[in-house]
């Protein structure tokens, strides 16, 4: 890790060993876990705007992790391992399962994962590529924007669904329309992110990100932020 500078990973500066431990001096990051952060939300919510904010800082970070020759994938992104701070500036912390990725390898040597956040392949279905931190960033928007915990048994992933036009906080300032545009992309989005067929997946994360962007600006273009959606369930049991 002490090659990779990016300006969402804590810098490493050195590392040692003592007799039956591994010791890493790395950057402080003075915040909270985005976990804490959202505990903390009003009813845990966050402002969709704040939420594809979000979305992309964590596409640009993974982009930049999955562009390393060979590829590195993070496989444990989940709200824990991403710091905050004061500023909305996100880190990824703790890369204790990350791997490189193998070219012709038929499955990871060891199945490893957060349960709810790590893809079906984590488990020994097959090798990890970027697809599955493809995965677990889908677990993380749906979570940020339902507050529903993806690791509680059983593993539900619900669509986005706004009751009725009284589900928005200021209605009037809005073309509903547009809203309704906006929430099936990103409905959309986010089930083929959480794809179990891996080959069902987004290509790559840049494709993530440049969808997320095209929403962001949809977004400012309908409201500046003011809009905390009330979504509505329609449960979708995964076998």
């Amino acid at each position: 890790l002490s090659h990779l500078d990016h300006p969402h990973l804590p810098r490493l500066y050195e590392h040692f060993q003592t007799p039956g431990h591994w010791y890493l001096i790395m950057d402080f990051i003075a915040g909270e876990t985005l976990e804490e952060y959202q505990s903390k939300a009003p009813n845990r919510r966050l402002l969709l705007s704040e939420v594809l904010n979000i979305g992309i800082q964590l596409c640009t970070v993974l982009h930049y992790l999955h562009s390393q020759q060979p590829a590195i994938v993070f496989r444990d992104l989940k709200p824990a391992n991403i710091m905050r701070t004061s500023t909305g500036q996100l880190y990824l912390i703790d890369f204790g399962i990350a791997r490189y990725f193998k070219p012709g390898q038929a499955k990871d040597t060891v199945a490893l994962g957060s349960p709810g956040y790590a893809a079906p392949e984590q488990y020994g279905k097959a090798q990890t590529t970027p697809r599955a931190d493809i995965y677990s960033l889908g677990a993380v928007l749906h979570q940020l924007l339902t507050t529903r915990d993806p690791s509680e048994a059983p593993f539900r992933f619900l669509p986005l669904r706004p009751k009725s036009p009284q589900s928005h906080s200021d209605p009037g300032s809005l073309s509903m329309s547009m809203v309704d545009v906006l929430v099936s992309k990103l409905e959309r989005l986010i089930a083929s992110m959480l794809e179990m067929d891996v080959n069902k997946r987004p290509p790559d994360i840049a494709y993530v990100q440049q969808e997320l962007h095209v929403m962001s600006t949809l977004w400012s273009d309908i409201h500046k932020s003011y809009w905390r959606p009330r979504l509505g369930y329609i449960q979708q049991v995964r076998n």
